[in-house]
């Protein structure tokens, strides 16, 4: 038989034999029952079944993984297949397609968002969100002359009082 539970075979061989029948019932290639002790079919059916879901579990927690990769993206695509409906839908000019494209195409690629009112900040206390502020506005802020001679508490009042706008390149700013 695939596995046996007598005596004289060591303990190993045994549950290796029981392992291999379990491992059969769940491919497939089950054998025949009648070969089987009572002992032998209740042990290959408990490891076939807790083969099944330990193999169910691991797929789970794969699939897992990858929908939270690609969930933002997911998002992003969605969004712009809702923008370009509603930009047909509307009947608007060639160029004012593009323009509202390429703003949510420069938001998805330098915030990963396509909502810049709601910032990951808002829920931190107002000593971090100063700290997170200042390094992604250092190099903006460096690059000012009018920057360049302030004090450290200017910098931060500044810095907190910092909203994102995004505009695109020719547009009219008032």
């Amino acid at each position: 038989t695939y596995c046996s539970f007598e005596d004289e075979k060591p303990l190993i061989e045994r549950y290796s034999g029981a392992y291999f029948t379990g491992l059969n019932f769940m491919l497939g290639t089950m054998p025949e029952i009648d070969e089987l002790s009572a002992a032998e079919r209740n042990m290959a059916i408990l490891l076939g079944f807790f083969n099944a879901i330990l193999n169910a579990y691991i797929i789970g927690q794969v699939t897992i993984l990858i929908q939270g990769t690609n969930t933002l993206e997911f998002e992003y695509k969605t969004k712009i297949d809702i923008v370009r409906d509603t930009l047909v839908t509307f009947n608007l000019s060639d160029e004012l397609k593009a323009q509202i494209l390429r703003y949510y195409e420069y938001l998805w690629s330098r915030h990963r968002k396509l909502d810049t009112r709601h910032n990951f900040t808002d829920d931190l206390p107002d000593s971090l969100q100063v700290r997170v502020k200042m390094e992604l506005h250092r190099d903006a802020i460096e690059r000012c002359t009018l920057f360049k001679q302030c004090d450290s508490d200017l910098m931060v009042a500044l810095v907190s009082a910092l909203k994102v706008q995004i505009f695109l390149a020719g547009g009219v700013i008032i």
